[in-house]
């Protein structure tokens, strides 16, 4: 193919220079009598036509080391395409620069790190947005956050388990709020129910745990109750997470559900012992 062709994206720019670079290894030699159009003319019957034509056949090729060349208009030019072709059949190019008095405003949501940036995909998202450099940046949606500008998802986190987030566009991990005591939440919880009480603690999403009361347990966690410690066992401790933790009493005695002390524990019939044990049997 002999010529090449940039599509700005915006319907007028005002174009005021080009540098261009021709390869540094061959095929210089291929660009002599080049021309180059500026214009808004895309279709394939008049794109060498309609559009603009600045240079008309230069007799002297690109330079044979590389090295850029510098094409100035005494007023800007304006267009959407910019081509550049040669009478050979096959264009060897190696860099495009065009340059314009105008600045594109960038994405919405998107910013460049520096001035005179010369790339639509300088544009960087936002701190609480994400999308790929010079594209549509979206807000960061409940339940995590983004840390200064910059694509994504290099620079995409989740908030941390055992904490949420409810609102959209968070920059931080300030913007992620811890659970209630005693629950957790998975990573990336985006609601205050998400948070569920931890085992050994019972109360609802979201809201206020309370530790499980002696003589009770729950293995698991969520808004469930405490479970009493069966027939026959007790336990002094608050918070216990399982049932091998409600101790069994001594030989020969036994004690109702929920018991909270070795006291608890009675002889049976036929036996005798202070409560608590040893019990005998009689």
């Amino acid at each position: 193919m002999n010529w090449w062709m940039v599509d700005l994206g915006l319907s007028l720019s005002d174009i005021s220079s080009l540098s261009i670079n021709g390869r540094s290894d061959c095929c210089t030699e291929k660009t002599a009598g080049y021309s180059i159009r500026i214009g808004n003319e895309f279709s394939v019957q008049d794109r060498f036509v309609t559009n603009a034509q600045v240079v008309q056949n230069e007799p002297s090729q690109l330079p044979a080391d590389g090295s850029p060349r510098s094409i100035t208009y005494p007023g800007p030019v304006q267009g959407r395409y910019v081509y550049f072709q040669v009478g050979f059949t096959n264009l060897h190019l190696c860099e495009v620069l065009v340059w314009s008095s105008q600045c594109a405003l960038c994405p919405l949501h998107s910013t460049t790190s520096a001035v005179r940036s010369a790339f639509k995909t300088d544009c960087q998202c936002d701190a609480g947005y994400t999308g790929a450099n010079g594209g549509l940046c979206t807000v960061c949606v409940a339940g995590t956050y983004k840390i200064g500008s910059g694509p994504s998802p290099a620079a995409y986190l989740q908030c941390p388990a055992g904490t949420y987030s409810v609102n959209e566009g968070g920059t931080t991990l300030d913007s992620c709020t811890a659970c209630p005591d005693r629950s957790h939440s998975a990573v990336g919880s985006n609601e205050l129910n998400d948070c569920k009480c931890n085992a050994g603690s019972s109360g609802p999403d979201g809201g206020t745990c309370a530790l499980c009361l002696a003589g009770t347990y729950k293995p698991t966690p969520g808004p469930s109750a405490c479970e009493n410690c069966p027939a026959g066992t007790y336990s002094t401790v608050l918070g216990n997470t399982a049932l091998a933790h409600c101790d069994a009493c001594t030989g020969n005695s036994n004690a109702p559900a929920g018991s909270t002390d070795a006291a608890d524990c009675t002889c049976n019939a036929g036996s005798i012992g202070p409560n608590g044990g040893p019990c005998i049997f009689m």
